[in-house]
């Protein structure tokens, strides 16, 4: 064996015939002596063992170059040998001898670089040799880069040099767009994976609905189950990211443990510690990327992107980063001083594939409220298309949101549709304005006609000085109500008709407020940390909600949307368009007492209460205030008569939907709409939790004003309907009327009816109970539906019921921050 003295990468040629060895040797070191080293061997077997020498000492073989008929092994057979052990290697089989099947064979077998017949043109074979080794170079420089992916990782992590070098030779690189599935539940598991850069989600199904297990980026593995037992998947795996992974196969791994069978031991340690975790862990938040699509001018655009980061990171206590693609610079902090090591974003774009924590808070600029910031260099230096994907997988792996924020009148089309690809959430900022919202709805519609499944997840959030219901109304088609939000920034308007003309100067700062207020509701939506109160129908009951939401107030307890049924629904919009609970009781206690006149009564040929009165009544109330124009999302739930259905009104004239909600059979006459008679929501949903989860709400506290017992319809000892001593009708008659007049009062049918109704909304209610995140039931069964004359008693039981709450109300928002 000879050699150079060049401790570099390798070149290894093999021969038997001394002379044809030494020629080749000497044309390779004069070709190649500026770029690699030279070896010889004059035998496969030889050739095998240094090869295992020089791998062992961290040296690079490029190239092999083999004769094909040697004593022992043969050429064909020996760079099948090469190819299964070091398959970054390239293969040459030089030979005078060789016959079409030897070369198939290597062709096929041994991978096969290039098949030359002795004697060789030398110009020719060296250039072959020089393309290959360049080849080979760009080869070994990713399988260096992968070394160091698998070094952080806990599975290989203590392995030798040489195996971790063999095994990053035997990974096959295989790209996945996000949404695409590597593989699902029950399939035949016969390779693992190591993310390389994006991130996937374990499910625990086949649906995207079904529960997620985990989320994995960066550096981490799965699959590897199946390695060991290849038994069907356990679980299913999708990308959440533009991913690449690298996949190991069981036929490379089982070869891997032949040389290895340390591999073995490290693999049955980390399979037991993942087998701990999923019995005492689930997925935890989602790391989210959302794109801000922002079509404000420059000077509304610092003042609520700004403030939009910042609250999120308030209100969420997560790591946020924002990568402002506006070169503008209108969004860009006062950066720090530059950090002495001079890292910052080329830095890392440079190391994507092995930065750490650390590396990277270091390289981010980060102002006053905690928020980091990406600033893009140059896209004539780095084109943004050639690290956006890789940056926020890596992102993705060390903060909980990456805000993208796009100017959509600077955007690239190809830039922007990868960004919108990529991200979980889509928030189209735009002003309230025909031609800017006539511009979304363009935009809306040609998504519809080509990325169709962008819309799913796709919000607009409009800036607004004024409510204009009918200004919008283009957008609905293409988004849910839930995906509409409004950020208002003139004066505050949530008070009812009758109220607005005490609207003063003064309150251009509650205009300010109202505007605090939005960005915080817009910001826990964004980071999955909104909560809803869902009140539930309960006649004078009812009222305990009244205390509840008054506790919520004086705690700083955040209501970001609101669903109720009936009295709820009534008593909860009175409480969001500002009313105070002192001003709700006199007006309900001036409303029942003209309820109560006879005046609204009348023969109940439909109903007791006549329909004009109620009519009036809600509407002198609320007067023509819209659904919109509330400062909070509000749904209240009503059933139709005609199809049987749950009715969820969540727009439109609120009074209409109040009376809808609250219109109890045969006291109330049934409400008109559309093609549907609408009476009260308890018949179908007394306490529409599940309202609030479809519209993606994150918590949700139910607030449940039904007793179990309805202990005001219990008989009293010793009294029975029909009296047994009496034998004449008449006498009969007015004991009985008598006695159910004593018992029940003047109120009887009502009363009943509306147990009837409250009876089958318990069962419902237990049925819906898996959308409550809390579900609070005040005391209540000492009063009765129609204690309309003990409401502040009410009210005192229902702030008693939520001050009790409070402490795990707070416990469960900390744990959606976690």
């Amino acid at each position: 064996m000879e050699h150079t003295q060049f401790d570099r990468d390798y070149i290894l040629c093999v021969d038997d015939e001394q002379s044809v060895l030494n020629q080749l040797f000497m044309q390779l070191c004069d070709a190649f002596q500026d770029m690699c080293s030279v070896e010889s061997a004059e035998s496969a077997e030889e050739a095998l063992t240094l090869m295992e020498e020089l791998t062992r000492s961290g040296k690079k073989i490029l190239v092999v170059i083999s004769d094909q008929v040697m004593p022992g092994m043969h050429g064909d057979r020996f760079l099948e040998v090469v190819h299964q052990q070091y398959p970054a290697t390239k293969k040459i089989l030089l030979t005078g001898y060789a016959g079409l099947e030897s070369a198939m064979y290597a062709i096929n077998n041994a991978g096969l670089d290039q098949y030359c017949e002795k004697p060789w043109d030398r110009e020719k074979l060296m250039r072959v040799i020089g393309k290959l080794i360049d080849d080979a170079k760009k080869g070994t420089d990713e399988v260096f880069r992968i070394e160091k992916l698998l070094r952080n990782v806990q599975l290989f992590r203590n392995l030798p040099s040489d195996a971790i070098t063999l095994i990053a030779e035997k990974l096959q690189p295989v790209r996945f767009q996000k949404d695409d599935p590597i593989f699902r539940i029950d399939d035949l598991g016969d390779c693992m994976y190591i993310i390389k850069s994006g991130e996937v989600k374990v499910i625990a199904g086949v649906d995207e609905n079904d529960e997620v297990l985990a989320y994995l980026g960066h550096g981490n593995y799965f699959g590897e189950m199946a390695l060991l037992t290849s038994e069907p998947r356990s679980a299913s795996v999708v990308a959440s990211l533009d991913s690449e992974v690298l996949m190991l196969t069981k036929a490379d791994f089982d070869f891997l443990i032949d040389k290895h069978p340390s591999i073995t031991v490290a693999l049955s340690h980390v399979l037991s510690q993942r087998l701990r975790d999923v019995s005492v862990k689930k997925a935890g938040r989602q790391h989210k990327i959302i794109c801000l699509l922002n079509s404000l001018s420059d000077q509304r655009e610092r003042k609520i992107v700004a403030s939009l980061s910042r609250k999120m990171r308030q209100e969420t206590n997560g790591k946020l980063v924002v990568i402002d693609l506006d070169r503008s610079g209108s969004q860009r902090p006062a950066l720090h001083t530059q950090q002495d090591d001079e890292r910052d974003s080329p830095w890392i774009i440079q190391n994507l594939d092995h930065i750490q924590d650390d590396d990277l808070n270091a390289a981010l600029h980060e102002d006053a409220s905690g928020v980091s910031f990406f600033l893009p260099p140059s896209e004539d230096e780095y084109p943004l298309s050639s690290y956006i994907v890789p940056l926020l997988g890596l992102l993705k792996e060390f903060y909980n949101f990456i805000l993208v924020h796009v100017k959509t009148s600077r955007a690239s089309a190809d830039h922007l549709a990868t960004i919108m690809e990529q991200a979980d959430t889509l928030l189209y900022i735009v002003e309230q304005h025909e031609s800017t919202l006539d511009k979304a709805r363009r935009f809306l519609s040609e998504l519809e006609q080509s990325r169709k499944q962008l819309l799913k997840k796709f919000e607009i959030l409009v800036v607004r000085e004024e409510v204009l219901p009918d200004a919008f109304k283009p957008l609905t088609p293409f988004l849910k109500p839930s995906h509409l939000h409004f950020l208002s920034t003139g004066r505050l308007t949530n008070v009812s008709c009758a109220d607005r003309q005490a609207v003063s100067a003064a309150d251009e700062e509650l205009g300010l407020m109202r505007n605090n207020f939005d960005v915080g509701r817009i910001a826990r939506r964004l980071g999955n940390v909104s909560i809803g109160v869902v009140l539930g129908g309960g006649g004078a009951r009812a009222y305990a909600h009244l205390g509840m939401l008054k506790v919520f107030q004086e705690e700083g307890i955040p209501v970001d949307s609101l669903a109720g049924t009936s009295m709820g629904a009534f008593l909860g919009a009175l409480f969001i368009m500002g009313k105070s609970v002192e001003e709700i009781l006199k007006l309900s206690q001036e409303a029942w007492r003209k309820l109560n006149s006879p005046l609204s009564w009348t023969l109940p040929l439909i109903a007791f209460i006549k329909e004009h009165r109620i009519r009036h009544l809600v509407h002198e109330i609320f007067g023509e205030m819209l659904i919109e124009e509330l400062p909070i999302p509000f749904f209240c739930v009503a059933g139709d008569l005609v199809s049987g259905q749950e009715v969820v009104m969540g727009s439109g004239k609120l009074y209409e939907a109040i009376l809808a909600s609250g219109a109890l059979p045969g006291f109330f006459v049934p409400v008109t709409r559309d093609d549907m008679y609408l009476v009260d929501g308890g018949v179908v949903n007394n306490v529409p939790g599940d309202v609030l989860k479809k519209q993606r709400i994150d918590m949700v506290i139910a607030v449940d004003v039904t007793p179990e017992r309805e202990v005001h319809l219990r008989p009293r000892e010793g009294q029975t309907l029909v009296s047994q001593t009496e034998s004449t009708l008449p006498y009969r008659m007015l004991k009985m009327a008598r006695r159910l007049r004593a018992r029940y009062g003047t109120m009887l049918l009502p009363r009943i009816i509306m147990r009837v109704i409250a009876i089958e909304g318990l069962e419902i209610t237990r049925t819906k109970s898996q959308y409550f995140d809390m579900h609070i039931k005040p005391n209540l069964e000492d009063f009765d539906l129609f204690d309309f004359k003990r409401l502040p008693e009410i009210v005192a039981i229902g702030e008693e019921a939520g001050r009790r709450e409070v402490k795990n109300i707070r416990k469960t928002i900390e744990l959606l921050k976690q």
